[in-house]
């Protein structure tokens, strides 16, 4: 084989691993979790993982996640989460980067499971409002949310 070849053959396998890695959750290990619920389920409470790419997991512990914390993601510049079917709350300003709620997030997947997001502080105008106003507006379905671009204020439900 030639050099080309080999790179091209390499290049397509970390194609396929990332790819394949894309879809699994992130390690446990990748979240600050706290017992709630009297120890039968888990709060993420913070981020300490360095993939910008978030997919939670829906146990941790052994437990089930069920929530994620007030400020959880806080100044973690993601560009996509995947909130899975055992999170039932999100909390207030879970992925804002500053006082003004700039993010990099152009991808949300919400759980079937999701009964409350917790109202934003900041204003009409922030992500925050935003994402909530498309999310209530769709009838808070699950699914994936996303806009186009960081500058964007539209969200569509895909």
């Amino acid at each position: 084989m030639n050099r080309k070849t080999v790179l091209g053959i390499t290049f397509l396998v970390m194609v396929m691993v990332l790819s394949c890695n894309a879809q699994k959750a992130n390690s446990a290990n990748d979240f600050e979790a706290k017992n709630i619920d009297g120890d039968k389920a888990i709060e993420i409470s913070g981020y300490v993982g360095v993939l910008q790419n978030v997919n939670i997991p829906s146990k941790i512990r052994g437990l089930p996640v069920t929530s994620i914390g007030k400020n959880a993601f806080y100044r973690k510049n993601l560009t996509s989460v995947i909130i899975p079917n055992s999170v039932t709350k999100i909390g207030e300003g879970v992925f804002c980067n500053d006082q003004r709620e700039n993010t990099n997030i152009t991808s949300i997947t919400i759980g079937s499971n999701v009964s409350l997001i917790e109202p934003t502080m900041y204003k009409d105008g922030s992500f925050g409002a935003r994402f909530e106003q498309a999310y209530n507006e769709g009838g808070k379905q699950a699914g994936t949310y996303t806009r186009p671009d960081t500058d964007s204020r539209t969200w569509t439900k895909q």
